[in-house]
This record gives C-alpha cells, structure tokens and sequence, in this order.
C-alpha cells in the first residue's frame, strides 16, 4: 500500500514542491483514521466491505491526483 503514496509525491512534487509537506501531514492522520475506519467496517460489514472501501478510496485518490490540470508553480 505504500507504493501508490509514493507514486503521488513524485506527481505532486512535479508540479509544486511546497506541498510534499502537506501531503505527508494527511498521510499520517489519514493512515490512523483508515486503520480505525478498516477495524469498524470489518467487524460490523466483513472483510469485503473493507476490501471494497480501501479500493474505492485508493480509485478517488488517484482521479484526483491525475485529474489537476494546473500548470506546474515553482
């Protein structure tokens, strides 16, 4: 699961350095609050629930990374 956060610094870097800091702060909040949202999820809807909220979540993470059409700032 940590290639694809990977992947998004190396897009957000080319377009604007000054965020990696960010991205990494809502990595961190959003990794603690997915493990407590995966736990809930699983124990109350099962595991392919939990399946199919992680893919979800990773699917709109990418749209949004790919979908900025703003030209790279310095």
């Amino acid at each position: 699961m940590g290639m694809p956060f990977l992947v998004g610094v190396k897009i957000v870097n080319r377009k604007t350095h000054r965020m990696i800091p960010w991205i990494w702060g809502v990595n961190g909040g959003t990794s603690v609050l997915g493990s407590i949202l995966a736990v809930f999820i699983a124990i109350n809807f099962g595991f392919n629930a939990t399946l199919l909220v992680g893919v979800i979540t990773y699917f709109i993470a990418m749209i949004s990374l790919t979908s900025n059409d703003q030209k790279p700032r310095n």
